[in-house]
């Protein structure tokens, strides 16, 4: 029994001799100082592209060595000096920028990109239509901020509708004038541009008449319709003019060319249709001219008014007779 005590005293002191014994050049575990928490002046940061078009925050704390990227340069970029970053903006929209320090810390804020003034590719808009028809033209959306609407003050002059980035601005065809749009944006932006339509005779462009007189195959077109390949040409001399179209067993469409067949108007010329979905009465043409004679082949443009709508007609065809 005595032994056992003994030996228990015995490793109690060699306990305590160890523990006070330890060598002075022993080093202590030392707990480590996190670094400051990464922190900006504000989470989010808004841009006017078309006022100051880039703004400066500063980083507010932070292990230093910063690096910053946009999620999204397309709509804004960002570049780091020091604690200072600059946020610029390129469009309209919302992204992120990322930041990160020496300590591999990483955190992001909001980009908000906003236009002031909704622009466009144009001071004016000037619409050329024929009677009874509209005709479109597409106007570029500058700046903005998207979400937009359009409404006119005249709907009987011009009408308008917006998608993307383009205004489809249409002239109604019923009367000339001038009518003014109004757009407005999500962040209710708004501008104006005035609208003038302007009615023509001319069935056709210079630029349309340039496309047909490049031609060099027979056709007739009227309207947006042409002949089945089945239908019978019609070349022949009828009641003392010229008759060039087209037949089949239901439908027909003649013109009767008054005068010669050199370049220029041919007044008194005359045309009739009879087709399931328009019957146009003899009548005289509008406007009936060759715009061109190689010889062999005449090319003809026509224009056709009946019930306040006009019609337009081009062929080309062998000069037989």
């Amino acid at each position: 029994m005595k032994i056992k005590y003994f030996i228990g005293a015995a490793c109690l002191a060699c306990a305590f001799g160890w523990t006070g014994c330890s060598s002075d050049d022993d080093t202590t575990d030392t707990i480590p100082v996190a670094p400051p928490a990464l922190s900006f002046a504000k989470d989010t940061v808004v841009v006017t592209i078309d006022k100051e078009n880039d703004v400066k925050m500063e980083i507010t704390d932070g292990a230093g060595d910063y690096k910053a990227f946009s999620l999204n340069t397309e709509i804004a970029t960002v570049s780091v000096s020091g604690n200072a970053l600059t946020v610029k903006g390129v469009t309209n929209g919302e992204t992120n920028v990322m930041v990160s320090d020496k300590e591999n810390q990483l955190k992001t804020f909001v980009v908000k990109t906003r236009y002031d003034n909704i622009t466009f590719d144009r001071a004016q808009i000037d619409v050329v239509y024929r009677l009874g028809r509209k005709n479109n033209v597409d106007v570029q959306i500058l700046t903005g901020n998207d979400g937009y609407t359009v409404t006119s003050d005249d709907e009987e002059v011009v009408t308008a509708s917006v998608t993307d980035k383009v205004l489809k601005v249409t002239a109604q065809g019923k009367k000339e004038g001038t009518a003014t749009l109004t757009i407005r944006d999500q962040l209710d932006r708004e501008a104006t541009i005035k609208v003038t339509t302007t009615l023509t005779t001319e069935p056709f462009t210079s630029e349309e008449l340039e496309a047909i007189k490049a031609r060099t195959t027979n056709v007739h077109r009227f309207d947006d319709y042409v002949p089945s390949p089945t239908a019978a040409i019609l070349s022949m001399e009828k009641d003392g003019m010229y008759l060039y179209g087209w037949k089949t067993l239901m439908n027909y469409l003649r013109v009767y060319l008054a005068g010669d067949k050199s370049v220029g108007d041919k007044p008194g010329s005359k045309f009739e249709c009879f087709q399931l979905r328009t019957i146009l009465p003899l009548k005289e043409l509008d406007k009936c001219r060759i715009i061109k004679n190689d010889g062999t082949k005449i090319w003809c443009v026509y224009s056709y008014v009946y019930k306040e709508v006009q019609y337009s007609g081009y062929f080309i065809q062998d000069i037989k007779p």
